[in-house]
């Protein structure tokens, strides 16, 4: 029974984390009632995040980088997302060439850990997971496939909202970057999320 052992486990590191932070606010009682009132599921949410294009190699400089992304929840593991991200980026070779630099990804994401707690007298849910993507990186007019591989952290307190953390790997070949050779870009970030 899935169900039933999600929600032992779940109702399990409540019960451990309320002994760590509160011992003397924890009942049996007062944790079943609020495991009943836990948190929805939300099939989709919409967000938008800021972070750091952090390019490397000779002649590149890293930038700020902002952007917005849409997931869509496939299953209880598997998740779709959708971002579109802008930065000003800057090669100071021979060319001399710098400018905006955009992207948008599609990702399949896969959720690896997820837990519900009890904190503090307040319902939380984390979760971690790994991505991995194809998009399209558009710099000094031209258009290059490009990868993505990433991993992220996100904590949700109500309904509606929650932050997150990523890392991601932006991988790309094109003529402007490396002599032709296939780039990696580094990019973490940080997003603030709406469920709905």
């Amino acid at each position: 029974n899935t169900g039933a052992d999600n929600s032992n486990w779940s109702s399990l590191q409540a019960y451990t984390l309320g002994l760590a932070f509160r011992p003397e606010q924890v009942s049996v009682h007062a944790l079943q009632q609020r495991m009943g009132q836990g948190l929805h599921h939300n099939d989709m949410q919409a967000g938008v995040f800021t972070g750091v294009y952090a390019a490397s190699g000779k002649g590149r400089s890293s930038a700020p980088v902002r952007g917005v992304y849409l997931n869509y929840l496939l299953s209880n593991r598997l998740f779709i997302e959708s971002a579109w991200g802008e930065t000003q980026n800057q090669q100071t070779n021979e060319r001399n060439q710098n400018g905006a630099l955009s992207y948008y990804r599609v990702s399949l994401a896969y959720t690896a850990l997820r837990g519900d707690y009890i904190f503090a007298q307040r319902f939380w849910r984390t979760q971690a997971w790994l991505s991995s993507g194809l998009g399209n990186t558009r710099f000094s007019g031209q258009a290059h496939p490009s990868g993505q591989i990433g991993a992220g952290v996100s904590v949700q307190a109500n309904d509606y909202f929650s932050c997150r953390l990523m890392l991601v790997d932006n991988v790309l070949k094109d003529t402007l970057f490396e002599n032709s050779k296939i780039s990696h870009t580094p990019e973490p970030s940080v997003g603030l999320a709406v469920h709905f």
